[in-house]
């Protein structure tokens, strides 16, 4: 690696020096830890049909992706997230996803949450983990639910039934540990689990992230 400030990556995500303070105990995960995570998890199970979604990707197709631009359909097409061989999607969510007025505002994207989305012939099916128990970030997932569907039906040029689902709730009572959560669900449904961390596997992830961290230096 040519940049003297970058750690370790895997794939297009790179951990910076400077978020290995976020590790500690009390700090908040930010997106690039856990796109390296997810992405090492990704190497590592290499599960059929699939796909984690990057939290760059995540923002730019709920934030930046506008249905009315001439290029919409266009847009959609070229992202290899919708090739025809993905129909299983896991895809970070954070608070700042909730509407257009909150992404990019500062002290805005304050907590993270999961979404799993399975479509099979035209059936769409989701459940959204949430490691909050009061479910704060529904909105921000409801908005990421319906903006990936249009961008997925707009992509492979399709009709699909309505989407089904439901949030679950978690038993986080910390205020920092929402990415842990996140990731510890994306570990536990790539092995073929039900999601739901409910904090107990935590420390592995944490391990884990400590692992990956050093053989990607």
């Amino acid at each position: 690696m040519n940049n003297p400030q970058i750690y370790a990556s895997q794939g297009d995500s790179f951990v910076y020096k400077s978020d290995l303070r976020l590790l500690q105990h009390g700090n908040w995960l930010n997106d690039n830890l856990i796109s390296f995570y997810l992405e090492c998890l990704t190497s590592k199970f290499n599960v059929s049909n699939l796909r984690v979604i990057d939290s760059a990707v995540v923002s730019f197709l709920v934030n930046q992706l506008d249905e009315e631009d001439e290029d919409f359909q266009s847009e959609c097409s070229s992202m290899d997230i919708f090739e025809s061989g993905n129909s299983n999607f896991l895809i970070p969510v954070n608070s700042s996803y909730a509407s257009s007025e909150t992404f990019g505002e500062v002290g805005a994207g304050n907590h993270w949450s999961l979404l799993h989305i399975v479509i099979v012939e035209a059936q769409v099916s989701w459940k959204h983990y949430d490691s909050s128990p009061s479910l704060s970030n529904s909105s921000a997932a409801s908005r990421t639910l319906s903006k990936f569907m249009l961008c997925y039906k707009t992509a492979r040029k399709i009709s699909i039934g309505n989407a089904v689902g439901e949030d679950i709730a978690g038993n986080q009572t910390d205020g920092w540990r929402c990415g842990w959560y996140v990731l510890g669900n994306c570990s536990r449904i790539l092995q073929g689990q039900e999601g739901g961390e409910d904090g107990d596997g935590l420390a592995q992830v944490r391990e884990e992230m400590e692992q990956f961290l050093k053989e990607r230096r």
